[in-house]
């Protein structure tokens, strides 16, 4: 996959996202409700645009665990890392609090939203537990994380080499958590996303797919979810 063929793939999420999600909040939820509907339509969109835009089906059949044993291996490594995972966020947590003097983090307004009501509630831990997981892991995990692979690795020289071949788990990391846009939360998210990578690393060559690293996420945001609400 060419860094070119990447770009061009992800500027038609972007536009897919945008347009579904403003035209899901105008017609269907209401001005009111523009912010939370754009989000939903926008990850929704987002995996549409990269089932049908790129992926061929034998590719996409490679993605799933082959076996119902694999699934379970799957969420068990994923729980072994949200494990390993957790003093690494707190800690990234208390660090960036040193080193902004102490600052705590700015209230999230669509979490605001969701403790209004128990409907609400429902549709905030949907789109955070289920969908965003699954979204995101498309894009930074399989689009953008192999795209980077195949460049930095396996069409690199020294590709064997320990730094090139962490390289694309940082780079995608990096970029998952700069586009989240919550600067208080970068080195969690820094965090997060490089466990993700090395679990989608792993997952390559297991027979697990892309399992593993959408499981984690769901616990991670599952347990985001609980704490906040």
């Amino acid at each position: 996959m060419r860094m070119l063929d990447f770009v061009w793939v992800y500027a038609v999420f972007l536009l897919t996202s945008l347009l579904g999600g403003i035209a899901f909040g105008l017609f269907f939820v209401g001005v009111d409700a523009l912010f939370l509907s754009a989000m939903v339509a926008s990850l929704a969109g987002g995996i549409a645009a990269v089932l049908l835009w790129y992926y061929r089906q034998e590719e996409l059949k490679s993605l799933l665990p082959k076996s119902l044993k694999d699934t379970g291996k799957a969420f068990g490594h994923a729980l072994v890392a949200m494990i390993i995972a957790i003093p690494l966020i707190i800690g990234a947590y208390y660090l960036t609090q040193w080193i902004i003097s102490g600052a705590e983090p700015p209230v999230n307004p669509l979490v605001e939203w969701a403790r209004e009501s128990a409907d609400k509630r429902i549709a905030f831990y949907f789109l955070v537990v289920i969908i965003a997981p699954i979204s995101e892991e498309l894009q930074y995990r399989l689009i953008l994380y192999e795209a980077l692979r195949k460049n930095i690795v396996d069409e690199g020289e020294n590709g064997n080499s320990l730094l090139r071949r962490h390289m694309p788990i940082i780079v995608s990391a990096m970029i998952f958590a700069l586009l989240h846009f919550q600067p208080f939360h970068v080195l969690q998210l820094f965090v997060i996303g490089y466990v993700l990578g090395m679990l989608r690393e792993r997952s390559r060559t297991s027979g697990e797919g892309l399992a593993p690293p959408i499981f984690m996420h769901m616990l991670n945001n599952a347990l985001f979810a609980i704490v906040m609400l």
